[in-house]
């Protein structure tokens, strides 16, 4: 299993380089963003709203992008700030590499009202390894259109 986080850590740097070298690191997914009928209104409408009030924007202008599940009360999404190009978004947890073409742009935790990292969450108890995994797996196939198989 070590083996196999080192090879997605190279290939993850390898793709950021890529992206970054090439110029191909626009903020926009391989799939268009859409709201994802599993999260449910009541919690997308909370989650947006929280998102609302941390930034002081109203709630028409935020949007989930991607919704990667629910994991011990703990919803994981991405919720764009701004758009910005050229800039790459990377955070590593527990061996595990989660990168997104934009800074601005990263993989949030919600819980009961408050956002984390998934550093945080993962320190917290909220997040596993097999969690991650599955973030990981979900994160590259909206980006890049594929995943990694890491079992």
């Amino acid at each position: 299993m070590k083996k196999t986080f080192k090879i997605l850590l190279t290939l993850g740097l390898a793709a950021a380089v890529l992206f970054a070298v090439m110029g191909l690191s626009g903020c926009s997914p391989r799939r268009h963003p859409s709201s994802d009928p599993a999260i449910g209104t009541e919690l997308e409408i909370q989650i947006r709203q929280d998102f609302a009030d941390l930034y002081g924007r109203p709630i028409r202008d935020v949007s989930i992008w991607r919704y990667y599940g629910t994991f011990n009360d703990a919803s994981v999404v991405i919720m764009p700030v701004i758009a910005m190009h050229g800039m790459t978004w990377i955070e590593t947890v527990a061996g595990i590499m989660f990168f997104t073409p934009c800074s601005v742009i990263p993989i949030r935790v919600w819980r009961a009202g408050e956002f984390y990292t998934l550093t945080e969450a993962y320190d917290n108890g909220w997040l596993t390894v097999d969690n991650l995994i599955i973030i990981a797996n979900k994160n590259n196939e909206f980006w890049y259109g594929f995943g990694f198989d890491f079992r």
